[in-house]
């Protein structure tokens, strides 16, 4: 297929939707060209271009993994737990020093797999119960490793069945933890926080990442990964009472040719493209499903539009918890000893005073 066949598609379909006129389209078609030509002619000059565009801001490893240097540890936080993929694992060894340090969340917010990891927390679940779980279910989380588009329906419902398995309760109201979980809706293309009723069609949602999880139908909505809007929701956290705001932060590269930038490839390339080829993403389109192929990739180019990127937006007076993972990719679930790993570390600089 001609490299350029995709970009044509795209066209057509536009134009009959007549979103921009003739000449306005072409204009940038030939932009989009020109950066298929001129940026990405490499896998290595895609990763370098990738780089360049979207690596992570500088100000806020500035923030990260700061020594907590108040007398008190804080006795009401809201744990903020951001996705990440695999990467994830790493809030199981955050959590852990939390736990020796005995600070109790009064409420967690989660997205994607920080949705999974809140759940749990939220219901009760140790450190040591959350470690465990990541080895017991192993063949769950090889299944995730080769995750992709032709399986997304089957990861979905191994994804519900694994919360249905490792959870005790399957309603908010009767969690230990008030839990918060971020996702957004394709139909409306808003993001959606759900804290009540069904927890495990709210936490699947979170965690549908496009293409490799099919999204959640739940009431009128079609929930996908909450990601592709915002990834912490830090001003949830602001509005709910509290002594401080906890964040992890399993996003950041430490490494600018780091695996989690390529993984990042479909959400980051599409928001640059939403800049050059501005009919697409330009509007909400009616969708009932992913059936509907072109209304779903629109909606995506939309909301992904509205993404603030790939760090939290802060303050200066949060915590921020960010496990150096250096290479590892977002679906690299093999490495769940090294996120492990790296979570207590990070967690034990920024509480190394009270350790």
């Amino acid at each position: 297929m001609n490299a350029l066949q995709p970009l044509k598609n795209i066209y057509n379909n536009i134009k009959s939707l007549k979103l921009l006129d003739i000449a306005e389209l072409n204009e940038q078609l030939n932009k989009a060209k020109k950066l298929i030509k001129e940026k990405i002619v490499s896998v290595k000059d895609l990763i370098e271009y990738l780089n360049e565009k979207y690596n992570y801001p500088e100000e806020n490893y500035e923030n990260a993994n700061k020594l907590y240097d108040k007398s008190q540890l804080p006795k009401k936080p809201v744990l903020v737990l951001s996705g990440g993929g695999a990467r994830g694992m790493a809030h199981a060894g955050v959590f852990k020093i939390l736990n020796d340090l005995e600070i109790k969340p009064v409420a967690i917010i989660g997205t994607s797999i920080g949705a999974i990891a809140g759940a749990l927390i939220a219901d009760g679940k140790s450190a040591i119960d959350l470690y465990n779980i990541m080895y017991a279910n192993e063949k769950f989380f090889k299944f995730l490793k080769w995750s992709n588009p032709v399986i997304r329906k089957k990861v979905k419902e191994k994804t519900m069945s694994f919360l249905r398995k490792n959870l005790t309760v399957y309603d908010f109201d009767k969690l230990k933890v008030p839990l918060y979980i971020n996702t957004a809706d394709l139909k409306t293309c808003q993001r959606v926080i759900i804290s009540s009723g069904d927890i495990i069609t709210a936490v699947t949602g979170s965690a549908a990442i496009p293409f490799i999880i099919e999204s959640v139908e739940r009431d009128s909505m079609l929930l996908t990964d909450g990601g592709v809007i915002d990834n912490f929701c830090v001003d949830i956290a602001r509005n709910i009472e509290n002594d401080g705001i906890i964040i992890v932060d399993v996003c950041a590269a430490t490494d600018p040719t780091s695996s989690v930038q390529r993984d990042y490839f479909l959400l980051q390339v599409s928001k640059d493209l939403h800049e050059i080829t501005k009919s697409f993403g330009k509007r909400i389109l009616p969708i009932e499903s992913e059936k509907d192929t072109f209304s779903f990739i629109n909606n995506l180019f939309y909301m992904i539009g509205l993404r603030g990127g790939l760090a939290p937006s802060l303050n200066g007076d949060e915590i921020v918890i960010t496990p150096m993972l250096e290479k590892m990719g977002v679906f690299e679930f093999d490495k769940r000893d090294f996120a492990y790993n790296k979570g207590i570390e990070a967690a034990k600089i920024v509480f190394k005073n009270f350790l």
